[in-house]
């Protein structure tokens, strides 16, 4: 029986966020270009799997798939530094994946967003239709939440294909400049599945915030919270009305994102106090300083 040959294509992921939406248009954009411009290397190799379905002998798919591996070798270095996984033609025949010549891109999405999209195409390269393709991520950071949990495809005829969007917000306690892989496995009614892969690197908060401790008032403890838009030596003191510090909650280098620490006040009088957080580089020069008022009620 011929099994499913499934191309899976990322056309773009698109970024949501109110301070970035000028700029991610222009984003989204430049990767739909890059898209167009990759169109030539995708015909070529849709023409080399077509010659795997022109014979149902094993031995010679295995041939026609080191043909196209050959391929990837020849074309696959657009950078040393991008690995070529961008769009990647799917065979269960010999439960391998088929990358394709693009390159995988770390698709940069911001700080604490939401409705953020990644749009797929998913083709059918057989003639035979193929039923029930399920879509789903797998093992996501807690950080990251996609909808729908999983789309189906109830259909899809022979030599067509049909685009799908998952939607997916990011938690403000991603972690900053770190890469993130994504996997989507990709399975049929057949009992064929697959995989594909894509990286996200969460870009750092547009500014330095310190928040309003929550609760407030408090007794006898409250959470202090601040995001940092680089990284720093940071600093987060509380004083009393006099100016006197009375706790020192944070002093010490920090990563840029969003961080949180619980004040404990059991050992101080009722009262107001202030929260100042103090940020510097590593020569000592202020990148922030602000502070907020706190309400002790025991």
């Amino acid at each position: 029986m011929r099994r499913a040959i499934l191309i899976i294509t990322v056309l773009c992921i698109t970024q949501f966020a109110e301070a970035q939406q000028s700029e991610n248009r222009t984003a989204t954009k430049s990767l739909v270009l890059e898209r167009q411009n990759e169109k030539i290397q995708l015909d070529h190799l849709k023409s080399l799997i077509k010659k795997m379905r022109s014979t149902t002998d094993r031995s010679a798919r295995l041939h026609m798939m080191k043909e196209i591996m050959l391929f990837n070798s020849q074309h696959g270095a657009r950078n040393n530094d991008e690995e070529m996984k961008s769009k990647q033609p799917l065979d269960s025949s010999s439960n391998k994946v088929v990358t394709s010549p693009l390159h995988r891109v770390s698709y940069e999405v911001p700080f604490a967003s939401s409705n953020n999209t990644i749009e797929l195409s998913v083709e059918n390269n057989l003639k035979e239709p193929v039923k029930q393709i399920i879509i789903r991520p797998e093992k996501l950071p807690s950080w990251l939440h996609f909808m729908p949990a999983e789309i189906n495809i109830q259909h899809l005829a022979g030599q067509h294909e049909k685009t799908v969007i998952f939607r997916f917000t990011v938690d403000r306690v991603a972690p900053i400049k770190k890469e993130q892989l994504i996997t989507l496995l990709v399975s049929s009614s057949s009992g064929d599945s697959w995989t594909k892969e894509m990286v996200i690197t969460v870009t750092p908060p547009d500014q330095f915030e310190l928040f309003q401790n929550y609760p407030n008032p408090f007794n006898p403890s409250t959470t202090l919270s601040y995001q940092l838009s680089a990284d720093g030596h940071v600093k987060l003191a509380i004083y009393n009305l006099l100016g006197q510090q009375v706790a020192l909650s944070v002093d010490e280098e920090e990563h840029a994102g969003y961080h949180e620490i619980t004040w404990d006040a059991r050992n101080v009088s009722s009262g107001v106090y202030y929260m100042r957080l103090t940020v510097t580089d590593h020569s000592g020069r202020q990148f922030y300083n602000q502070s907020k008022k706190l309400m002790l009620a025991k």
